[in-house]
């Protein structure tokens, strides 16, 4: 006997079972990592904003900034902006306009001026000029050589009129941007006008100046126009204003990239108190609705400043960071800017560097200050822990749950008890050719070649019934047979008669076969030694077909009858019910697994938990990194359910596997032995309905006749009494054959040196056409199951420091100088 090989672990070495764990672990992985991927595409999907990006957005937006001993800030802005389709109502129209909104008031941005624009490509200037008249219709080309290439400035408080500095007046409220109480040179001490905010915080106009913006050609009783109005009521005093830089581009449909130069200075951005001085610029506002990728700035403090006598802080709500070289110059980045998300800077430094500040504190303010951001970073950090607590702990039990199913699996593997002595083994296994395919399917737990384990047990079992002859079997449809006794005709006249009538069959008979309940299942059934599933299914053939024996009738005809049967389903479940009480009785395997079950669904439900907890807690930074995480868990959980054996074995079942493995060991080396004798030969038809039920029919029918024709040349085996199958395989080959002298099949040898000749492809095409054949039988009976006739078929089954340092930033308050908002039109 052929011993196999054993590794360090004590599993045995040899194909079969390789290839059982190889196609095992390989079919889990893929499904594991399908299942993944097709979750986080879905995610994906979802998240529209990952395919379908908003039509305008920001590539990066970088800063240099100076802060002037005066108060004043000279900000350079590098923007690199993204158009895509302007499409409002289904209706796509050009970009002209890129505007930058601006909010002024007297505690924290007094005004704008000194605007330069730079088209950073092409490098030409942008000039000043005054807005276009909304009504004036100008197609492209006259706006292209017009106005493109121009910027202005529009006070859109009220309405859209010319930003000038000089005549806008904001009322001194007496505290700044940091809640700080403060004066104002020039402003304090303004009294309330009808144009400063109400108790209600409603702003109230004159009425005849909301008539000159409804009327254009307005004029009052006294005569006054609607731009003398105009002028009027934006040198009026008031709390607030909001400005917009507005660069007039060339006429654009869409654009991956435009870059853009602008330096303007920011009037009053400091306050200057008793001990240090202090602002807060905020580069992106709440009102801010293009997303940024990414934000740079470096700000540099008055000269004299160093970080020993400097502190600064950053505001934001996502990834960033935040540092100061030893000169006091400060450098900070954001990251994934969305919508209605603040970015603010907060600066402070030794009042010694301040000179002539327009707005100036009443009290100390350094320890208020560091008092009040050490606040905000301790409620920021509480915030943050909240938020991480619950997304760390559902992901540590999500993959606490997959790794326990992982190892739950694998061990189920390692500890399958299989027998750890196989041979080969010659013999017929004395379990039917039903329950050996079940015994199989466990053993390998991953089916052979995505062949349904039912068709593998109904094809087996009619092949047995064949191989005992109970059924006769003949190439092609019943009509082709009219007026011959299958019964009696030998295996000479039926290919007699075969040759004789070729020319009658056609490619539809291919895939067909006339099957003959012969006589002996009636009169003598119980020396045919029936298994109960073999039983079973002869009785469905009979029930179908009908009792007065012999009867003959193709695969095509059984279909037909057995949906025209309205005991159809009944029939089919009894058969099933036999194949399941057969395999029970002998005890040869136990479920198990459950365990891997119920982890599995666990860590479903905690995996899709992490991504709902991430979208709640983390909602605007890397919206798809919950869903990512969610993914390899399900991929893991998938892999190990997939992975885990379903099933392990008895004592009487240890004895069986060793007698069906070694088997398929013996069937797959089949053609290497050279010591086999008649007897391996007269056991062929035994052979294959055994491969059938393993999955492997189509290699045992080439190896088989292969040993035929060498076996059979050098011992006379034309004597033997043939396997019944080897004559239905035959007599398929000389349907399927084009040759009309083709050689006598019946003969062993001479069919073992066409497959020598061929290469095998012949009786590969036979086992194809076998199995093609069950397959039409296998899908009538499957259909038959369904509870509902016509339905488809039925299966049987950041915080900041002083002095140099290095941090990130914080989700501290928003509202400082600028409130800067992107945007295009």
């Amino acid at each position: 006997m052929k011993k196999s090989k054993k590794t360090w672990f004590g599993l045995w070495l040899d194909k079969p079972r390789i290839a059982m764990s190889r196609r095992r672990f390989e079919g889990a992985l893929a499904v594991g990592l399908s299942v993944g991927l097709l979750i986080f595409g879905c995610f994906a999907i979802i998240d529209f904003k990952v395919f379908v990006p908003p039509p305008v957005s920001y590539n990066s937006l970088d800063y240099d900034v100076k802060v002037l001993e005066n108060g004043d800030m000279r900000v350079v802005e590098h923007v690199d902006v993204r158009l895509g389709q302007n499409t409002e109502h289904n209706v796509t129209e050009p970009w002209h306009h890129l505007n930058q909104s601006f909010k002024l008031d007297a505690g924290s941005l007094m005004a704008i001026n000194d605007v330069t624009v730079t088209n950073a490509t092409t490098k030409k200037r942008y000039t000043e000029k005054g807005m276009p008249d909304p009504n004036e219709y100008m197609d492209d080309r006259i706006w292209d050589a017009d106005y493109a290439g121009h910027w202005y400035l529009v006070d859109t408080t009220l309405t859209d009129a010319p930003y000038d500095p000089a005549q806008v007046r904001l009322i001194d409220r007496g505290t700044d941007t940091m809640g700080l109480t403060t004066k104002t040179k020039g402003a304090a001490g303004v009294e309330p006008t009808d144009g400063a905010l109400t108790g209600s915080g409603q702003q109230s106009w004159n009425p005849d100046y909301l008539n000159a913006l409804n009327h254009p050609g307005y004029r009052d009783a006294n005569g006054t126009t609607q731009s003398e109005h105009q002028r009027s009521e934006i040198s009026r005093p008031r709390d607030n204003a909001t400005v917009d830089l507005v660069l007039n581009i060339p006429t654009t449909m869409t654009a991956d990239s435009m870059k853009f130069d602008i330096a303007m200075t920011f009037k009053g951005v400091c306050t200057a108190s008793p001990d240090v001085a202090y602002l807060k610029w905020e580069p992106v506002g709440d009102g801010n609705t293009a997303p940024i990728k990414k934000v740079n700035a470096t700000v540099k403090m008055p000269p004299g400043v160093t970080s020993k006598d400097s502190w600064a802080w950053l505001h934001y709500d996502g990834p960033s960071r935040i540092r100061q070289d030893p000169d006091g110059t400060v450098h900070f980045s954001a990251e994934n800017i969305h919508g209605k998300r603040h970015l603010d800077f907060v600066g402070m430094f030794s009042g010694d560097y301040s000179k002539d500040m327009a707005r100036t504190g009443v009290d100390l303010a350094k320890q208020r200050i560091m008092d009040d951001e050490r606040g905000e970073q301790r409620q920021y950090q509480q915030v943050v822990r909240m938020r991480l607590f619950p997304f760390i702990g559902i992901l540590l039990l999500s993959v606490l749950l997959a790794m326990a199913d992982l190892v739950i699996s694998v061990r189920g593997n390692v500890r399958m008890k299989f027998p750890d002595d196989l041979d080969y083994w010659r013999d017929i296994p004395d379990i039917s050719p039903s329950a050996a395919a079940r015994l199989f399917e466990v053993l390998s737990s991953d089916g052979a070649g995505g062949v349904p384990l039912e068709f593998k047990q109904m094809s087996a079992t009619l092949m047995s019934l064949i191989q005992k002859k109970a059924v006769a079997i003949h190439p092609g449809k019943a009509e082709r047979y009219k007026g011959v006794d299958l019964v009696s005709i030998s295996p000479a006249g039926a290919e007699v008669w075969i040759r004789d009538h070729k020319t009658d069959f056609d490619d539809s008979d291919k895939s067909d076969f006339t099957l003959t309940l012969l006589p002996v299942c009636e009169s003598h059934r119980s020396s045919l030694h029936l298994y109960e599933s073999e039983e079973a299914l002869l009785e469905l053939f009979m029930d179908v077909e009908g009792r007065h024996l012999p009867v003959s009738f193709d695969l095509a005809q059984f279909n037909s009858d057995l949906k025209a049967n309205p005991k159809a389903n009944l029939l089919v479940r009894k058969y099933k019910m036999s194949i399941y009480n057969e395999y029970t009785a002998l005890n040869l395997s136990k479920p198990c697994g459950r365990g891997v079950f119920a982890l599995t669904t666990l860590a479903f439900f905690a995996a899709f938990a992490i991504v709902m907890v991430y979208n709640t807690v983390f909602e605007y930074t890397a919206p798809l990194f919950g869903a990512m995480c969610t993914s390899l868990v399900i991929s893991l959980a998938v892999f190990a359910k997939a992975f885990s054996m379903e099933f392990k074995l008895t004592d009487a079942g240890h004895m069986q596997a060793v007698k069906v493995l070694g088997l398929v060991r013996y069937l797959n080396d089949f053609s290497d032995f050279t010591d086999l004798d008649v007897p391996d030969m007269v056991l062929w038809g035994d052979y294959l309905v055994y491969a059938t039920a393993f999955g492997i029919s189509d290699k045992a029918v080439l190896l088989l006749s292969k040993v035929n024709s060498i076996v059979g040349a050098a011992k006379n085996m034309n004597a033997a009494p043939l396997s019944p199958l080897y004559g239905m395989l035959s007599h398929a080959a000389l349907v399927d054959s084009n040759s009309a002298n083709a050689s006598n099949p019946w003969s062993v040898a001479t069919a073992g040196s066409s497959v020598a000749h061929a290469g095998g492809s012949l009786l590969s095409a036979m086992g194809t056409q076998l199995s093609t054949g069950f397959g039409v039988l296998w899908q009538s009976v499957s259909a038959a199951s369904s509870p509902e006739s016509g339905g488809a078929s039925g299966g049987f089954f950041s915080g900041g420091s002083g002095g140099g340092f290095s941090g990130v930033g914080f989700g501290g308050s928003g509202g400082g100088s600028g409130g800067s908002a992107f945007g295009a039109s």
